[in-house]
């Protein structure tokens, strides 16, 4: 059987220049697990609550938005050099890369998925573990687990049923890793 280790990439990472030299850093691309990234939805994301505050969207839309902002920046992911796919189901996946979920194609037809802000990429990454059955869950950030508001308010409930959760502060120097 396939073991899974999910990586959620923080959309607050994309800034860094070295993002994935950092990656590469925690991440063990000769790992027996296959690794499945979620990339998060950042400043794009951040854009769509503008819109939806802005436009008072309808819970549905600004979730698909929300979600298409995560898929154009595991698109911008994919295209920097490491071994990165793009992948739509698990058997896609390819051990030795980091297979990026698209999460348009992978959420598509999930209709018990939260349509709410307060179940963001963190607790998508949670449920996504859950579902595969993911060895681990690794977060990547932009803080260290001492900062408040570091995971949205769904986080607990999406990732209560898995036994390793970790943090890592991608952007200290080196990166730094505690338990959640």
């Amino acid at each position: 059987m396939t073991q899974f280790h999910v990586l959620k990439i923080g959309g607050s990472l994309l800034d860094l220049p070295d993002l994935t030299q950092r990656i590469c850093h925690v991440v063990d691309l000769a790992s027996p697990s296959m690794i499945l990234g979620l990339v998060g939805g950042g400043q794009a994301a951040n854009l769509v609550r503008q819109w939806d505050a802005m436009h008072q969207l309808q819970a549905q839309q600004s979730h698909a938005l929300a979600v298409e902002a995560m898929q154009l920046n595991a698109r911008l992911v994919a295209s920097l050099g490491l071994p990165w796919s793009l992948v739509a189901a698990t058997e896609d996946c390819q051990l030795g890369r980091i297979n990026l979920v698209d999460p348009v194609a992978w959420f598509a037809d999930d209709q018990t998925l939260p349509r709410r802000w307060s179940f963001t990429s963190d607790s998508m990454a949670a449920r996504l573990a859950t579902s595969i059955k993911a060895v681990k869950l690794t977060l990547l950030k932009s803080a260290d687990a001492g900062g408040s508001d570091l995971v949205d308010a769904d986080f607990g409930e999406a990732s209560k049923s898995l036994k390793h959760v970790e943090l890592v502060h991608l952007r200290a120097d080196p990166p730094t890793c505690s338990k959640f």
